[in-house]
């Protein structure tokens, strides 16, 4: 058994006092891995962004195994290896710890992922970043998480009304950070009567409201709602 206080001071967190259980003490953990997450007591999943990078790093060896300088997979089978094991080990849960994640740890998980879409695509260094996503045809991390998040939303609010994880979806929980919380976003589908507003909900895409629902993989009703997710 293992035990760890969770607290959102930077700089102090109360000390556990001794738990004891069978005359056993247990032991106090900075960190703890539960079903493959690794949950720090800052909530703060810094320990699972590295653990989730270093990952990705070893996966690249397949793809360096796939070309040479003369011989190689075509891009199309590389990026099937890419999505298959590369994306999918940073997306493994992802609805549970990439809405607490910082700006910095996002853009530490895109560097890594454009480091891989590079091997796929066999561009260099230097390539402007939007070349690497058109180049692979594959879309950003964020995008994927954003897209992985409100799936996992509207999935439980379809459950039952004493379901606790739907009782959980409408507990109103204060977000750590400052940004709007993925909560927040799925809201603003259902709260908007003008179907081109939804589109552009964080203010990142103006003028193709249909690009963006397309590229998240949602299909709206003219009300708003979503009708349907699909991949």
């Amino acid at each position: 058994c293992e035990t760890i206080a969770f607290g959102n001071n930077a700089k102090y967190i109360p000390p556990i006092n001794k738990i004891t259980l069978n005359n056993k003490e247990i032991e106090v953990k900075e960190k703890v891995k539960l079903l493959g997450i690794y949950i720090d007591k800052r909530l703060n999943f810094q320990d699972q962004c590295q653990y989730v990078k270093n990952k990705m790093l070893k996966s690249f060896r397949i793809l360096n195994n796939l070309r040479r300088k003369d011989w190689g997979c075509h891009r199309k089978e590389k990026r099937m290896v890419y999505t298959a094991i590369t994306r999918s080990i940073a997306e493994y849960a992802a609805a549970a710890w990439t809405p607490s994640l910082s700006k910095t740890q996002l853009e530490g998980l895109e560097i890594t992922q454009r480091e891989a879409l590079r091997k796929v695509t066999g561009l260099v260094r230097t390539s402007p970043t939007d070349s690497i996503y058109s180049e692979a045809n594959l879309p950003p991390l964020k995008e994927r998480y954003e897209r992985i998040q409100l799936k996992k939303y509207d999935l439980w609010l379809r459950l039952p009304e004493n379901d606790p994880r739907k009782e959980l979806l409408k507990t109103n929980v204060k977000s750590r950070l400052k940004k709007k919380s993925w909560r927040k976003k799925v809201e603003a589908y259902n709260n908007k009567d003008d179907i081109n507003t939804l589109a552009y909900y964080n203010n990142e895409i103006e003028g193709k409201e249909s690009e963006k629902i397309n590229f998240l993989g949602f299909k709206l009703k003219e009300d708003g709602n979503i009708t349907e997710v699909y991949d």
